[in-house]
């Protein structure tokens, strides 16, 4: 992990002064899926934002991250085609990222989006699989949502409308293919 100059910027970000207002233990998460079910428990609206934080032991973690893109830029589910993916097994990390209601789909992916990060800092992505043999998950409440959007000549004249939600939800939670994308093992 290499901290970013001020001067890098990111087409997207979602971001929060983390504040946990609840913590869990857990032990034996065999799936991504089990964690979510875990993480439900402490969300206790569907109407709200939640930031989450699991720190702990994983036997396995599968992540992508993909690549820079350049101009004319390619739909999102092009590039999660191509992506490489990486997985890491029995390593010490963490897992951040957010839950954003449905509501919220027009600017935001509704559901959890989580990234992982290996203790060492020399791995991770976001995240596509895992298994948690023990942590422990927090959360933070969140009941404000602040939008900052681009102020150029491109932003205020692309079509937003044409990007499909389908296929935003198969580039958020592809699992498990390569599609010829290289796999590195960790």
């Amino acid at each position: 992990m290499v901290e970013a100059e001020d001067r890098v910027k990111t087409p997207f970000a979602v971001v929060t002064w983390f504040k946990p207002e609840q913590q869990v233990q857990l032990t034996g998460i065999e799936s991504y899926a089990r964690l979510q079910d875990e993480l439900d428990k402490l969300r206790p609206s569907p109407n709200l934002f939640y930031a989450f934080k699991v720190e702990g032991t994983f036997e396995y973690v599968q992540t992508r991250s993909v690549p820079p893109q350049s101009k004319p830029y390619p739909p999102l589910v092009e590039v999660t085609d191509i992506q490489p993916t990486f997985e890491f097994h029995d390593v010490e990390g963490t897992l951040a990222g957010f839950w954003c209601p449905s509501y919220a789909g027009g600017a935001n992916m509704p559901g959890y989006h989580l990234h992982f990060l290996r203790e060492d800092c020399t791995g991770g992505g976001h995240l596509l699989e895992c298994k948690l043999a023990e942590g422990s998950a927090a959360v933070d409440i969140t009941t404000e949502f602040h939008m900052y959007l681009p102020e150029n000549d491109h932003f205020t004249h692309v079509d937003l409308g044409s990007v499909e939600k389908v296929d935003i939800e198969r580039a958020e939670q592809q699992i498990n293919i390569y599609n010829g994308a290289e796999a590195w093992r960790f």
